[in-house]
């Protein structure tokens, strides 16, 4: 408890001392670079990553891997949510298993840094914790199985380095929640790259195949917590880096896949105790260095990623003593001119509808939110038709999600639709006559929603309408010329709606256009006549922390993004590493996150089901605001806390970084992986 308390004082010295120094330079006026970066919605792909199941949760819970980092992720049978980045580190070829008695998942070992790790750290479903540093001696590619009778976690075998050299262990370790112990006793031949499992109905461990001095091996042994015995079955060919989970539903530890020696493998096997039983030939494509697990709630073995014959996965499977069946995560399909909004009361984006087809039977009529995190299917039925080319404004003072027109299977529409969180509603509203490809955006000044233009299906339409939660009422017959396929957003710090672009006639041809409109809630203003090229089919949206409105995408294979501070378009130089020909994207404001979020659209002719955010690039990524370790270096020290200072005030996420960092700096003090 002494280094923490000396610590404490010392850092509050500096605290005090340097304080003032360090907010000053976080304050200045040099913006951090403007960067795109593409969300995990689901895990990156990886291999020799470590699963778990939490019965008590009923979660798998997913960590680590080559190529990962050290982030920890669970699938609820639903979606995958990433719940925690740091604790153990960045590690891979660890071993995780779910301790029941003590409602924990258990991680021993593994690779972390170039090096052999020895510590061990369990998770509560809230957060990593150490929980012992000492036990068995550092090591990776071992094996671990949680024995639920004797409410032990046992560990056998893997490898560890001397001197440079590689030595395979043979020995059989168990963990009762408080300290390890080495059990003395004969077994298998030291190896590698095997894999564990509990078989609850025989109360056995099971261990099969592996690398070992002869080569690779096809032994089975169990383990009773007294001693260990080969079985004699005849089942799958010697291999390692397979994945093993045991069926407690069905009775059977079920395999699959692995390396052996010369291919890697797709073949799915099972075992029932005394034998085993080839069951199928079709499924996830041959790999080793993947993971199982089995989910008791739902009754399947799960599988996730792998190194494959090309390249490494990052899919997800499920056995259900049948079938291999791949499991999608819940996102919206890929699509265009579908639209997104802001819902500020819920802290939620909204999309809806949008094309997803070659014809029109291909509209879409989903909705989906966006909690900052993750996409979650919102109505599938009960509101619009399906259809695209509509537009939707968040009616900030009703808190109501508005969607006018667009094309359906019966035609342009004219219809008026508001969603307030759970169901859609008609508006029984005359307004604006039918069309598609408008604009629309929220006046919060006037407590109105603005629309211009469209196309009616024999012209482009140059009408301004408002609506102001019960009726339509035609605003303005002056302003920009008729168009469809412009972009408008609202500018909260200068009160204005900002148009821009779109597809309209001048003199004798249709041509994308280049002039910028400002609505004052009166009429339009000719904003600017010179900034990006003219286009159509673009994106636009507010960021109200930068106070900018962004642009993105459109017909002219443009890959710019462009800034609007007001007075003048601005180039902005950023890593968008997008096609430069995306076509009617959807963006909008992510307040949870403070970035401007982008889904979808189509590239090259490919319609696109990825999520976007757009922002300043901070040295502390929103990601990694860690509780204590904001170096990255898996110990909390004093490099973190000058690292803390040099950052004070600076935004994270939409928080900047303060007192609550620096509370939380000491409270985890000398903690982490390495320490």
């Amino acid at each position: 408890m002494g280094k923490p308390r000396i610590a404490f004082c010392s850092l509050i010295l500096l605290m005090l001392g340097l304080g003032n120094g360090a907010s000053t330079s976080a304050g200045t006026n040099e913006e951090p670079d403007l960067v795109w970066q593409g969300i995990e919605v689901i895990p990156s792909a990886r291999w020799n990553h470590s699963m778990a199941y939490d019965t008590t949760r009923e979660r798998v819970v997913l960590f680590g891997g080559s190529g990962a980092g050290g982030q920890t992720w669970e699938w609820d049978g639903t979606r995958w949510e990433r719940v925690a980045i740091g604790g153990p580190g960045q590690r891979s070829s660890s071993q995780m298993v779910f301790d029941s008695a003590r409602g924990r998942v258990v991680l021993f070992g593994g690779m972390l840094g170039g090096e052999q790790a020895g510590d061990t750290w369990e998770w509560d479903g809230t957060g990593w914790g150490q929980a012992a540093s000492g036990g068995p001696p550092p090591r990776n590619a071992h094996a671990m199985a949680y024995d639920e009778a004797r409410e032990r976690t046992v560990l056998f075998g893997g490898s560890t380095r001397e001197d440079g050299s590689l030595t395979r262990l043979d020995d059989t370790w168990e963990w009762d929640g408080t300290q390890w112990e080495e059990m003395d006793v004969e077994g298998p031949s030291g190896r590698t790259d095997f894999s564990m499992t509990y078989d609850s109905a025989r109360q056995r461990v099971v261990l099969f195949g592996g690398a070992d001095s002869t080569g690779w091996s096809d032994e089975v042994w169990e383990w009773d917590g007294v001693q260990w015995e080969q079985v004699i079955a005849i089942g799958p060919e010697a291999r390692s880096g397979f994945g093993l989970a045991y069926d407690s539903e069905r009775e059977r530890v079920v395999l699959f896949g692995g390396w052996d020696g010369s291919e890697r493998l797709a073949d799915t096997w099972e075992y029932d105790g005394t034998s085993w039983t080839k069951t199928s030939e079709q499924g996830p494509a041959a790999r080793r260095w993947h993971n199982m697990v089995y989910d008791e709630a739902r009754e399947q073995v799960l599988l996730f990623a792998g190194s494959g014959e090309e390249d490494i996965s990052d899919d997800k499977w499920a056995w259900d003593g049948t079938d291999w069946e791949e499991v999608f995560p819940e996102i919206p399909p890929p699509r265009e001119f579908h639209e997104m909004v802001w819902d500020s009361a819920r802290e939620r984006v909204v999309l809806y509808g949008g094309f997803g087809g070659f014809d029109f039977q291909s509209n879409l009529g989903d909705t989906w939110e966006w909690d900052g995190e993750a996409w979650h299917p919102a109505a599938s039925a009960g509101g619009p038709p399906s259809r695209t080319g509509h537009a939707m404004a968040y009616h900030n003072d009703r808190e109501r999600t508005v969607l006018f027109g667009g094309f359906t299977l019966a035609g342009r529409a004219g219809d008026t639709w508001e969603w307030d969180g759970n169901e859609w509603t008609i508006k029984n509203a005359i307004g604006p006559s039918p069309r598609n490809n408008h604009a629309m955006a929220y006046d919060s000044v006037r407590q109105q929603v603005v629309l211009f233009g469209g196309n009616d299906g024999s012209t482009r339409l140059g009408d301004t309408w408002v609506w102001d939660g019960t009726e339509w009422n035609q605003a303005a017959t002056g302003g920009p010329i008729p168009r469809s396929g412009h972009a408008m957003a609202w500018d909260g710090a200068r009160e204005r709606v900002v148009l821009f672009g779109g597809f309209g006639q001048l003199g004798g041809s249709f041509e994308s256009l280049v002039d910028t409109w400002e609505w004052d809630g009166v009429q339009w203003h000719p904003a600017a006549s010179t900034g990006p090229d003219g286009r159509s089919a673009h994106a636009m949206a507010y960021d109200p922390l930068r106070e900018r409105v962004v642009m993105a995408g459109g017909l002219e294979e443009d890959p710019k993004t462009w800034e609007w501070d007001g007075s003048q378009w601005n180039d902005i130089e950023t890593s968008f590493t997008r096609p430069a020909t995306l076509i009617n994207p959807a963006m909008a404001f992510d307040g949870t996150r403070g970035r401007v979020l982008l889904f979808g659209g189509s590239a090259e002719g490919t319609r696109l089901s990825d999520t976007w955010q757009y922002g300043p690039e901070y040295e502390i990524h929103p990601d990694d605001r860690a509780v204590g370790d904001f170096t990255g270096t898996g110990c909390t020290s004093f490099d973190d806390f000058v690292f803390l200072l040099e950052h004070w005030g600076e935004e994270i996420d939409g928080e900047p970084l303060g007192f609550d960092d620096f509370v939380n700096l000491l409270e985890h003090w000398g903690q982490g992986a390495g320490c």
